[in-house]
């Protein structure tokens, strides 16, 4: 049985080959494959056996068959099996591929071998030392590797530690605002330390009723962090220096807006929420 065969690139230049259709064109290369498999000098088998290979009927298998008989791919003997014509000339093995040959080389290998075994036993005298000395290397090698094989074993008896992710590093305690600055915007902590001071900044400069009112505004409104702070500073900052004519966007406050602009903006942007 061959575990391959030669597909010639002359196939695309071949006439016969090219004027075969698609379906034609598969079963030739199966049958080519069934003559490598069955390896005796392109020998098929009868149609039925032919048909199994291939999975089909009888009816469709002398079909296909005879079709491809016709341009001269395949041939049927008088004994009725099927046989792909020059296949032993195109696919004849190279010298060096008979079992023959094969048979020769692994006898010659064998026989070298033995050679360089009688040898080893017969001029001990002359290749003693670096024989003893190869020896002593693999014996130091077996040691080691039995005394690795050892500390392995003792190794996975014991518990492995378990792995632990690395501490998050450890911010400074919130007071009770920054904590409900966070909560009210679904945060965990805050992104850099200089948020965390802004917050703690207006904590000590509005009144605290106020800047709670102004946190639960910016949550509504759907602000980061950054702009919540941005938002709640524009807003303490206009009421503080009064009136002045406002520009509302999307995510921050912009130009003057006092205290009473900021919860009519709230009031108008939530109906029945009340600052």
């Amino acid at each position: 049985m061959r575990t391959w065969i030669k597909l010639y690139t002359e196939i695309l230049n071949d006439p016969k080959m090219g004027r075969l259709t698609d379906r034609e064109f598969r079963v030739c290369i199966n049958l080519f494959l069934m003559a490598g498999h069955t390896d005796h000098d392109g020998t098929l088998g009868s149609t039925a056996e032919v048909a199994w290979a291939l999975r089909t009927s009888d009816e469709i298998a002398e079909r296909d068959l005879l079709g491809l008989s016709a341009v001269g791919i395949v041939t049927r003997r008088l004994d009725g099996v099927w046989v792909v014509t020059k296949f032993s000339q195109r696919q004849q093995r190279a010298p060096s591929d008979m079992p023959s040959a094969i048979r020769q080389r692994v006898q010659k290998h064998r026989q070298k071998q033995g050679e360089q075994e009688t040898l080893l036993d017969g001029s001990n005298a002359v290749i003693s030392p670096l024989h003893d000395e190869c020896n002593d290397i693999e014996q130091n090698r077996s040691e080691v590797e039995v005394e690795q094989n050892r500390e392995d074993q003792t190794t996975k008896g014991a518990v492995a530690p378990a792995m632990q992710e690395p501490p998050e590093p450890e911010q400074p305690r919130l007071t009770e605002t920054q904590s409900f600055f966070l909560s009210a915007h679904s945060a965990k902590r805050f992104r850099n330390n200089t948020q965390r001071d802004e917050v703690l900044e207006l904590e000590k400069t509005v009144d605290h009723d106020d800047l709670i009112r102004l946190i639960r505004w910016s949550a509504t409104k759907g602000f980061s962090l950054g702009d919540a702070i941005i938002n709640i500073r524009t807003a303490v900052k206009n009421r503080a220096n009064g009136g002045g004519r406002k520009t509302v966007s999307k995510k921050r406050i912009v130009g003057p807006m006092n205290a009473d602009e900021v919860r009519a903006e709230f009031e108008r942007l939530n109906p029945g929420v009340q600052l």
